[in-house]
């Protein structure tokens, strides 16, 4: 069984009720109420707008907590379903200016609901119906969370436990300073997928492109093929890299390890590549390995020191 098929095997159909609800477009009190709330989530931050800026860690998680006071407010009147099933009538606000940042709202509900109920099965939205993808979705993460579509950024920021399971792409930032659980995506991810990661894991069943890792300290990273720079920065924690590589990588890496399972790169042809700015940790390339915490003091070699630094 591949992982594809071992982590969507329930999710694979739509069921009978949420045929009925696409069709009829039906609305419980409890769908209704998620929808009210949504359309205030927009309405009272229209003015002081949202923060978008993918380096301002506070004002990113703020997106999240400034939906809880209206979430925990109807909290006791609404059923998994209906966050299920509100899903299938978010295109109503893609006029929203900020509507991306529904993903944010949806976590938070979510997360709250999880709690309150004690919630131990999957939450499963469908998306792939949707004209924008949603950002923050997965944002401080506890629970079970399975998704079909594509995500915008910043997917399980700062996700804390639980599983989050991916049917689709992912744009930048998945899983920023993400400290526990697991994350798996069948897809591809776009640049800075685990940046400053703390902890949990990670398996894309695909690709991701530039900086990987970067800045990680802890935590597992598994994927199919890596941009440039992976494990740029990198302090600590595990990425292993089975399938293509794009040069340089390893630039500034202080700790960590990268297992790079590729039979068409050689040793000579790795070592090359290792940026001469590289620090220190360990780098295996099919289980074999070729640095061992050595460090470089210089920024820049003479071809007579490459030489004799392998």
């Amino acid at each position: 069984m591949n992982l594809h098929t071992s982590i969507t095997e329930n999710y694979s159909t739509l069921s009978s009720a949420d045929i009925e609800t696409l069709k009829c477009g039906k609305k419980t009190v409890g769908l209704q109420k998620i929808l009210d709330c949504l359309h205030q989530y927009f309405y009272e931050h229209t003015t002081t707008g949202f923060n978008k800026t993918p380096f301002d860690i506070a004002d990113l998680s703020k997106n999240h907590d400034l939906a809880f006071p209206l979430v925990t407010a109807i909290i006791d009147d609404i059923t998994k379903e209906d966050i299920e099933h509100s899903c299938f009538f978010l295109h109503e606000y893609t006029k929203e200016a900020n509507f991306p940042m529904t993903g944010f709202f949806l976590s938070a509900l979510i997360n709250e609901h999880a709690k309150k109920t004690k919630n131990t099965e999957h939450y499963r939205l469908i998306l792939n119906h949707l004209p924008e993808t949603l950002d923050g979705l997965g944002c401080k993460n506890n629970t079970y969370l399975h998704v079909q579509g594509n995500l915008g950024h910043w997917s399980c920021h700062s996700m804390r436990g639980g599983s989050f399971f991916l049917d689709g792409n992912t744009d930048d930032y998945f899983g920023k300073q993400m400290q526990g659980g697991l994350a798996i995506i069948h897809g591809n991810a776009e640049d800075n997928c685990g940046i400053e990661m703390k902890n949990g894991k990670m398996i894309i069943d695909g690709t991701t492109k530039n900086d990987l890792g970067r800045y990680m300290k802890n935590g597992r990273i598994y994927c199919h093929g890596a941009g440039k720079n992976a494990g740029k920065d990198m302090e600590g924690g595990s990425i292993r890299i089975q399938g293509d590589l794009i040069y340089p990588f390893a630039d500034y890496m202080h700790d960590g390890e990268i297992k790079i399972y590729n039979k068409h790169i050689t040793k000579k042809e790795l070592r090359k590549n290792i940026d001469l700015q590289y620090v220190s940790g360990n780098i295996f390339l099919n289980d074999e390995k070729i640095m061992n915490g050595r460090r470089y003091f210089f920024y820049r070699f003479t071809e007579f020191d490459r030489f004799f630094a392998y």
